[in-house]
């Protein structure tokens, strides 16, 4: 007989590319401790989702290009899961659901601490080499992934944090132009042009 895992056994993994300070921690226990575990949530009061909007946006994406439709099975009256029944002979996937019963004040709330950063933990510093290691073992996937615009958010963060210039009355010189593309493709052919000429950019979603 199989032994029942226990919370000892959730072994953190060393190179986790995140870590998270006592204060950030403090907030995402309020979080859980407040509205639990909103990954994927959908509020029955008022038909919406609390959080997951994006994962669901993917999701009928996926089933769509693999031919296939999103089912929903439920599991009680408070979860269900989502099911991805492919057209490509694929075996189908489960997503975990979690249904509320709340209030509009109480969706709002737990949909900003879904996506506040400041509970999120930081990069840690072993991020590029991680990075690196995956883009030469897995090419393919760390570009639909998007992996290397990590770097450019960090690289923001840190621009964003850096002080040295407190109280100095030099305002270093910087032009920026921005850009609009109408498509992803128009995107990445205005950077190729860009890079091509010797500018630095990076690509941004809006």
């Amino acid at each position: 007989m199989e032994r029942l895992l226990t919370i000892d056994d959730l072994l953190p993994d060393p190179r986790n590319p995140r870590r998270i300070s006592e204060p950030a921690l403090q907030g995402l226990q309020a979080s859980l401790r407040a509205f639990g575990d909103v990954a994927l949530c959908w509020n029955r009061r008022t038909g919406e989702m609390v959080s997951g909007h994006q994962r669901i946006a993917a999701l009928k994406a996926e089933a769509k290009r693999r031919g296939g439709e999103l089912l929903i099975l439920p599991r009680g009256d408070d979860r269900a899961d989502i099911v991805l029944q492919a057209g490509d002979g694929m075996a189908e996937e489960h997503f975990a659901l979690r249904i509320v019963d709340w209030p509009r004040a109480e969706q709002t709330a737990a949909a900003l601490a879904a996506n506040n950063q400041a509970i999120a933990g930081d990069w840690t510093a072993d991020v590029e080499a991680l990075l690196a290691e995956v883009e030469a073992g897995m090419p393919e996937l760390f570009e639909e992934l998007r992996l290397g615009e990590i770097l450019a958010e960090m690289e923001t963060e840190t621009e964003s944090g850096d002080d040295s210039g407190a109280g100095s009355d030099e305002i270093p010189e910087k032009w920026d132009v921005l850009a609009e593309c109408g498509s992803e493709s128009e995107q990445t052919k205005a950077l190729e042009l860009l890079m091509a000429e010797g500018f630095k950019c990076r690509a941004l979603i809006s």
